[in-house]
């Protein structure tokens, strides 16, 4: 009988995700496991004085820093396009490799929901 691998380390605790497939992303829940929802998602956003650095730009598709050319000559703020299930997140931040060593919060439309991605 092969034994399938579990998507979660019981050794964090009940709020941590270990993400073997993906690195080292972290994932962090507000609910409790069996109450956590894993779609109606609004975006992923970045929170936090040290992530004031970097704007979302739709002309670009990725966030950017202050400086950046891009910001000044098209649209741009702090969330990004919409992100709506847990498993379009997990994606997100395999394809934004300029969020590493930031914290990422996925937005539910429900209070108490939210995802908070921690790169270590």
């Amino acid at each position: 009988m092969v034994r399938r691998r579990r998507w979660f380390d019981s050794s964090l605790g009940h709020h941590f995700m270990d993400m073997r497939n993906m690195g080292q992303w972290h994932l962090e829940f507000e609910a409790p496991r069996g109450k956590r929802l894993h779609r109606y998602f609004w975006c992923a956003t970045l929170m936090g004085l040290h992530e004031v650095d970097l704007w979302w730009c739709d002309a670009e598709n990725k966030f950017l820093s202050n400086d950046h050319p891009s910001l000044k000559l098209h649209s741009h703020g702090s969330h990004s396009k919409p992100v709506r299930t847990l498993k379009a997140f997990k994606r997100f931040l395999r394809n934004h490799p300029e969020l590493q060593g930031r914290r990422v919060t996925l937005v539910n439309r429900y209070v108490g929901y939210n995802v908070e991605a921690e790169y270590r």
